[in-house]
């Protein structure tokens, strides 16, 4: 498998172009082809690279969701309170939990 792809910007929208090709398959390389267009700003550039990971994996999945897309939030109190975090960043203060550490898993339905 071969994934490459194109982005360019032009009046404040990004345009980004990918494809997943199967190079064994001569016959009929072309597993998907994408174009997303979003604003431009590296969050959604962020985005739609996701996507298109996301894409690739349910293509080469058999039908199963990818994550990229995903986000994984935690509680932790290491900092003497508790809190809410997303990644590494800290988001808000957390309910009070018995544990010391909480991880949720959320995937994005849309």
């Amino acid at each position: 498998m071969l994934a490459f792809g194109n982005l360019g910007v032009a009046a404040g929208k990004v345009v980004v172009q990918g494809w997943l090709y199967d190079v064994k398959n001569t016959a009929s390389p072309l597993v998907l082809g994408k174009q997303y267009t979003d604003v431009a700003t590296d969050d959604a550039a962020r985005l739609i690279a996701h996507k298109f990971a996301d894409e690739i994996i349910l293509r080469l999945g058999g039908g199963i969701s990818g994550i990229a897309e995903s986000k994984i939030y935690f509680v932790s109190d290491r900092s003497g309170t508790k809190n809410l975090g997303n990644g590494l960043r800290r988001q808000q203060s957390a309910p009070t939990y018995p544990s010391r550490f909480h991880l949720a898993f959320a995937t994005n339905f849309s």
